[in-house]
């Protein structure tokens, strides 16, 4: 008997995707808290351990560490070279807290005076190891506090709203692991650690619970797209998409709106492009259309936006099949990234609620597997837009799934989007061209590249 991924899905239910939020609890305070069983001090500049451990190394109560602070902050000089670097001091003697780190920021960039990312990302990971366990799912006895104390007074360079949510995301995400699928290792903690961001200036901190919150949904969407990646191919099937995509409109049925057309209607639409790919496959195809839309919008006015992201749930190549070594074909699951990815900004919408805009949301889903119905080199098909297609090549497969999916969102999505970004594991040449932290971008419109550039930069 086969095992398919509908046995995961009855056992876990159809929230397979959802992860449980194992992780901390990020909260943003006005002042330290006396349970607090570990403080880290973040400043612009260089500290040296010498000016400040004597007075540390000498605190008996946790009253002192304001005193502490200030001396560490008047300790520093704006004629100090900034340097990167963090310096963790313990306290033997105090009952709850239980270490200090000194922690900088870096070189803010001297044009536009921000922080870089990595550097939040750096701070993000100095807290994460003051835990008493890297695992997501210890448990721990009493609940653990740790106080990022983010002071006005920290920077000559005052954070922005920039600096903030890349620090949120960077925590939020930080403790994210996938045991989903694991016989083992599946009980949830009694009790999450709580990091507390203290900050006592009232503007900055009204700013940083906005920003939290907004880091909140991104994580949401984030982790979201990562589950749906990370699932075996056996479960993050077509038909897992679909359920995906109705759950997210029943959370969100005030501002999600769902089409999903199985393989007779997308004939009827003339998609001989799509259903070639997935004809191989014993999973049938599905495309895949929510639509976001806040109620309060006026649509003849609402900036209309398509996002189309490649859904191949498992890549074989077809019958041009993926053979050697560096083929990949054992992560080939991962081609349904593009699906994953609009999905992920899906719920993102769906959560912060942006009037004036109206998003498609689409993707054809399928597998691209090999039977005696798989397609061909050789073969020629015709695309929905009555263009006929000679295949060379089965294993370009995205291309032929995409032009489908970008003609339906043309000519049947209403309002007609004047915007269509398509998101998509293409080619392993993207790898060869940019590497693997950078992804290659092309279009048509000069100002709409430089726009999704500018997004992209934090």
């Amino acid at each position: 008997m086969s095992l398919s991924g509908e046995y995961f899905l009855r056992e876990g239910g159809e929230s397979f995707w959802r992860w449980d939020g194992s992780g901390y609890d990020v909260k943003v305070v006005d002042s330290l808290d006396s349970d607090s069983s570990a403080c880290i001090l973040v400043s612009s500049y260089k500290e040296l351990r010498d000016s400040v451990s004597n007075s540390i190394q000498n605190m008996n109560s946790v009253e002192t560490l304001k005193d502490v602070f200030d001396q560490l902050i008047d300790s520093v000089t704006s004629e100090k070279p900034a340097e990167s670097v963090s310096t963790k001091i313990f306290i033997p003697d105090l009952q709850k807290l239980k270490s200090i780190a000194v922690f900088s920021l870096g070189t803010p960039d001297s044009a536009k005076l921000r922080f870089p990312r990595t550097s939040m990302i750096k701070l993000a990971s100095v807290i994460s190891s003051i835990l008493p366990s890297k695992s997501p799912n210890s448990v721990v006895d009493s609940p653990v506090i740790i106080s990022v104390v983010l002071n006005s007074n920290t920077t000559t360079v005052p954070l922005t709203e920039i600096e903030y949510f890349a620090l949120c995301e960077a925590l939020l995400l930080s403790k994210y692991s996938d045991s989903r699928f694991k016989s083992t290792g599946k009980d949830s903690p009694k009790t999450f650690p709580q990091i507390q961001i203290v900050m006592q200036d009232p503007r900055s901190k009204l700013l940083l619970e906005s920003t939290l919150e907004c880091a909140k949904s991104h994580v949401r969407g984030i982790v979201l797209t990562r589950q749906l990646v990370n699932a075996p191919p056996n479960v993050a099937t077509p038909l897992a998409f679909e359920r995906v995509a109705k759950e997210l409109t029943a959370l969100y049925s005030d501002c999600l709106s769902l089409k999903v057309f199985e393989a007779d209607e997308c004939e009827k639409m003339n998609m001989g492009s799509f259903l070639a790919v997935s004809q191989g496959s014993a999973l049938a195809p599905r495309l895949i259309h929510l639509t976001y839309c806040h109620p309060e919008t006026e649509v003849s006015s609402a900036k209309c936006i398509a996002l189309i992201g490649k859904g191949i749930t498992f890549d074989t190549g077809g019958l041009n099949l993926k053979t050697g070594p560096m083929s990949m074909i054992e992560l080939m699951k991962f081609d349904c990234g593009g699906a994953a990815a609009i999905f992920g900004a899906a719920e993102v919408l769906a959560l912060q609620k942006p009037r004036g805009v109206i998003v498609h949301i689409i993707s054809a889903v399928c597998e691209n597997a090999i039977d005696g119905n798989s397609y061909r080199p050789g073969d020629v098909v015709a695309a929905m837009n009555g263009k006929t297609v000679e295949i060379v090549n089965t294993d370009a497969e995205g291309r032929m799934t995409l032009i489908d999916a970008m003609q339906y969102s043309q000519t049947k999505c209403s309002p007609s989007p004047s915007v269509i970004l398509d998101i998509a594991t293409l080619t392993g040449g993207a790898l060869v061209a940019v590497g693997l932290s950078y992804a290659p971008i092309l279009g048509n419109n000069e100002s709409l590249l430089q726009a999704v550039e500018q997004s992209s930069k934090l």
